[in-house]
């Protein structure tokens, strides 16, 4: 049985496929980037920690200064970045004596969902364009 069809056409299709990651990357990382930064904020403003579980009370509040929850997500080359201040780390783990307040994922979480989805998007949508 021979195969038939259209072999410049996959010819082209495979040369658009390798070429894709370059051209997608900027879009994808921009979209990582706002996914991040939107599940960030509603995470904090819903006081829940990025699997979902609500934050243990905190006697001083984890709103004081807004600087917490303001942290901006920044991004280069491929690699999303959340950059809140130096303390969040304590809070994260539960230093002296304070209950762990989950602020970043540092595994599997809720956040996977949506940021596949906003790569997903720009991935469907440049492959739709073609």
């Amino acid at each position: 049985m021979a195969l038939t069809g259209d072999w410049a056409k996959l010819s082209e299709a495979i040369s658009q496929c390798r070429s894709a990651g370059m051209k997608i990357m900027p879009a994808a990382t921009e979209a990582l980037k706002r996914s991040a930064q939107a599940q960030y904020r509603a995470d904090f403003s819903a006081q829940k920690d990025p699997w979902g579980s609500p934050w243990a009370p905190s006697p001083n509040g984890l709103d004081r200064t807004g600087a917490l929850k303001s942290a901006q997500a920044t991004s280069g080359r491929g690699t999303v970045r959340i950059k809140p201040v130096r303390y969040w780390v304590f809070l994260q783990i539960g230093a002296n004596g304070m209950k762990p307040r989950g602020i970043l994922p540092f595994s599997p979480s809720k956040w996977d969902p949506p940021m596949r989805q906003s790569v997903g998007l720009v991935v469907g949508a440049h492959f739709t364009a073609l």
